[in-house]
């Protein structure tokens, strides 16, 4: 009786074993590969006829987050724009909904999604609707992806437009080095950004005798003592820009997303050359920052005589 027992023992404890790692093995190929692609099949509904995706889709390794200004845009507005940004013929599409501000750029290998990532992440641009667009690393259950870097990636061909003439750090040297990428905390209440894209739009300038005035778009900008004021070239340009406040205070809750500017920026020509050391009036309403300023004044001429 003891024999057969132990016979059926050790006869039944393989087959347990090879049963346990079997079934181990299908849910990690389902969790990893399955799962994501229905996921994302499903809630690709509302895409062209031309998606489509393929089985590692959703899986956060082969996909980067993509976020800003992206209200009432579609997959393909965006797939446009970031065509013209970059020399980028590798990546398989992006996954938004029309009504999102946010989506994500997936590829068809990890490899191709680590460059992408320190070539772009940390940069603001300016996106298909003239807003603040910005790439960041994607998440799946709370665990930020963290991205494989390359030497010689995509970041010689990145055209950032207006956005990276003040960045400190290089990301496509650093990468190249061999460090570590810096990763944005994306519970974080206030996300650093570098430097944002100028904005050019919203600006009316009045003449009046001897000055300027000259009204820009300041959203989120509420004293005047938060605006600063800069001339830049022959005195004949201005560089309007200004903190942005009071956006957080007297709301409770978690921040699940955030990419608002933390300042805003213009960039004015103005007709003819202003004095740039006389004073300066400047009053703050409605988002609106009116700003006064004075011609310089030409000194007439004078003829000298000459000696005998």
């Amino acid at each position: 009786m003891w024999i057969r027992i132990t016979c059926l023992w050790h006869l039944a404890f393989p087959s347990m074993w090879i049963g346990v790692l079997l079934v181990s093995c299908l849910s990690f190929i389902f969790a990893e590969f399955v799962a994501p692609s229905v996921w994302h099949r499903m809630i690709a509904t509302d895409m062209s006829s031309k998606y489509k995706p393929f089985i590692l889709c959703g899986n956060p390794r082969y996909s980067v987050y993509i976020a800003g200004d992206l209200s009432n845009t579609t997959h393909n507005d965006i797939e446009a724009w970031l065509r013209t940004k970059i020399s980028l013929s590798f990546f398989l599409h992006i996954l938004k909904f029309s009504n999102n501000s946010y989506g994500h750029a997936h590829f068809n290998t990890e490899e191709k999604a680590g460059p992408f990532y320190p070539s772009m992440g940390d940069r603001a641009f300016q996106g298909p609707n003239g807003g603040v667009v910005y790439f960041n690393s994607s998440t799946a259950l709370g665990v930020t992806t963290q991205y494989r870097a390359e030497p010689g990636h995509i970041a010689q061909q990145a055209e950032p437009g207006r956005a990276a003439q003040h960045a400190e750090v290089n990301h496509a040297q650093q990468a190249e080095a061999g460090h570590a990428v810096q990763q944005v905390d994306p519970t974080s209440v206030r996300r650093k950004k570098e430097y944002l894209p100028e904005n050019r739009d919203g600006c009316t300038i009045f003449e009046t005798g001897d000055t300027f005035t000259i009204v820009v778009s300041t959203p989120g900008v509420t004293q005047k003592d938060h605006v600063e004021i800069a001339v830049d070239g022959n005195d004949d340009n201005l560089i309007i820009s200004g903190d942005v406040t009071g956006i957080f205070q007297n709301i409770s809750g978690t921040v699940v997303m955030n990419n608002m500017p933390d300042k805003v920026e213009n960039h004015v020509s103005l007709p003819t050359r202003i004095d740039s050391e006389g004073s300066i009036q400047t009053e703050v309403a409605n988002g609106l920052t009116k700003i006064t300023v004075n011609k310089i004044k030409m000194r007439p001429q004078k003829i000298l005589k000459q000696k005998c």
